[in-house]
């Protein structure tokens, strides 16, 4: 009797795994990619380039109107994919949720491999930014790429990551100001999984039915504009916008450019906790 009740909750659970997997996954082609790619980038640029200057002339340090700038976005890019979800497999309970997630949005179980991948992503991230980095920065500096008139000190390729610049930036107080790592954990976690949920759990399954194999080299090169509000360091980010959208569709585990994600976002946080202990 208990192997009949194991095997029909099995098949229950095959079942579910299959209506998520299959049921209700619409095609994304050009047009509505434009659109879902489109609409953030537009409010990311407006966020930087007017948003940035607008809070600081309310008070706030370069720091603070960085973080409001940057999480804001990718915390409506958060709601929206989980509501797309919810919208999407008509999840009425938690359980469905989490199952949703896990097959639709493609969020196994995280497991040492998915770790270990998503290391190995990030490594090769370093790498291929750290040359074309080089690029970008020659690029600025010949003037053969403009720069804004106010450019975040973090952001700007002419300035030297150090002590002072990270004093400056923080607001002139970076020892024991424990508050801007706590800034830093929000943005850094509404940053990578307002992303990951979004461009690669929610939109990359539904583009992959119309684009096939080369799904990645359309996401990646979207997802390279999405970057145009630091149209500066496009160059930098050419490379790892496409290594992280290739490792998403090869390894169908969302878990991979995660990891990379977050090892790439947590550098910045990590020197100004540096910083914050006095370390530096």
């Amino acid at each position: 009797m208990e192997n009949v009740h194991a095997a029909e909750r099995v098949a229950k659970a095959a079942t579910r795994s299959m209506a998520v997997s299959k049921g209700k996954i619409r095609p994304l082609g050009w047009a509505g990619s434009l659109l879902f790619f489109g609409i953030p980038t537009l409010l990311m640029l407006a966020n930087f380039h007017l948003g940035i200057p607008a809070l600081e002339g309310l008070g706030l340090s370069p720091f603070e109107a960085f973080i409001v700038a940057s999480t804001v976005p990718m915390a409506i890019l958060f709601a929206a994919a989980l509501a797309a979800l919810v919208a999407e497999q008509a999840i009425a309970d938690g359980s469905k949720l989490r199952e949703a997630l896990r097959i639709r949005m493609r969020f196994p179980r995280l497991s040492l491999k998915a770790i270990f991948l998503g290391v190995g992503v990030y490594a090769a991230m370093v790498v291929a930014g750290g040359v074309a980095g080089v690029v970008g920065r020659a690029l600025v500096e010949a003037q053969l790429i403009p720069l804004p008139d106010s450019v975040p000190l973090l952001l700007d390729p002419r300035a030297a990551i150090n002590a002072a610049t990270l004093t400056k930036f923080a607001g002139g107080r970076l020892a024991g100001n424990w508050a801007i790592i706590v800034l830093f954990a929000v943005q850094i976690f509404f940053n990578v999984a307002g992303e990951e949920l979004w461009w690669r759990g929610y939109v990359l399954p539904r583009q992959e039915l119309v684009f096939g194999r080369r799904t990645w080299l359309v996401h990646g090169l979207l997802w390279w504009g999405f970057h145009a509000f630091k149209w500066w360091d496009l160059v930098t980010v050419l490379p790892l916008a496409l290594i992280l959208s290739y490792a998403a569709q090869r390894s169908r585990n969302n878990w991979v450019p995660t990891m990379a994600h977050l090892l790439a976002n947590s550098l910045l946080a990590l020197l100004m906790l540096a910083g914050v202990l006095g370390l530096m």
